[in-house]
């Protein structure tokens, strides 16, 4: 059975959504819009939905983000916890956290700096328990975790020279490790990066990759095995998979007739990968 639960609302310029599964009859999704100009707020909404149709699904909460002067209710992306329960997002420089029915708003860091909220500058771990995120000003930036409830608040790459490139942390399906990108030469070239794995209680970090480079769309296998991932040139890349601990660099496809990767997931098993690839404007 089919059934639309949302209609749009009106307008949203570069919409970007989150979905997920509060229960089996329930589902969270939040939509980002940004303002109709330059100086004129977005907005970020939550809502939850009994998947009957448009008349069971309900906003939870609506606020203005962005504009000049910018507004301060919220200046991030909203990221909805991997059990639907909860929400986090940035507000005045720090991290608040919420459940998603409205209720149950907490300050979770009580330290205003330069957090980067980016397109996932805040991440749950797979089993809920912990969120991971950028502190620091931009680009020397640092990963930091804590508990998904606040406490035990961490820096797991310490150094100042560390350069944590700001696009997104992954964390892998056991919650005990997260990759990243990382330019060892400090100078804040996306094209010149290494894959890291952070030991995530051990604060232990080593070069996946070892080969610096351009890199994109890391994916964990299921199993936590291995990593695949696009390297190569930026137009036209490859897609490799690596182990977790560092051996087997395998190209997957000797011969590359396309000219775009994007969506690796991989089969339950850890047996297989999926990816859509095309040429530029068109994609198969």
């Amino acid at each position: 059975r089919l059934a639309k639960v949302f209609s749009g609302g009106g307008y949203c310029k570069a919409a970007n959504f989150g979905i997920n599964w509060l229960d089996s009859q329930k589902i969270i999704f939040a939509i980002s819009c940004d303002g109709p100009s330059a100086d004129l707020p977005g907005s970020e909404s939550l809502y939850i939905s009994d998947t009957t149709g448009i008349p069971g699904t309900k906003l939870i909460k609506k606020w203005e983000a962005g504009g000049v002067p910018p507004k301060t209710e919220i200046s991030s992306l909203l990221y909805l916890s991997p059990t639907g329960k909860q929400v986090i997002f940035i507000k005045d420089r720090n991290i608040y956290k919420m459940n998603t029915d409205g209720s149950g708003l907490v300050n979770l860091t009580n330290k205003p700096d330069d957090y980067i909220p980016g397109s996932s500058g805040l991440m749950w771990s797979p089993d809920s328990t912990q969120i991971a995120f950028f502190e620091g000003k931009y680009p020397t930036q640092n990963i930091y975790v804590m508990n998904a409830d606040g406490t035990n608040i961490r820096n797991l790459t310490k150094t100042p020279e560390t350069m944590a490139y700001s696009g997104r942390l992954f964390w892998s399906p056991d919650s005990n490790h997260i990759a990243y990108f990382h330019d060892q030469s400090g100078n804040n070239r996306s094209q010149e990066v290494d894959i890291y794995l952070l030991d995530v209680s051990r604060g232990t970090v080593r070069n996946l990759t070892k080969k610096p480079g351009w890199y994109g769309e890391p994916s964990w296998s299921p199993n936590g095995k291995q990593i695949a991932f696009l390297s190569g040139d930026l137009h036209n890349p490859k897609l490799y998979t690596i182990n977790v601990d560092g051996s087997n660099r395998t190209e997957l496809l000797s011969k590359q007739p396309l000219s775009q990767f994007s969506n690796i997931a991989w089969s339950a098993d850890s047996q297989q990968i999926a990816f859509t690839s095309g040429e530029i404007g068109k994609t198969s």
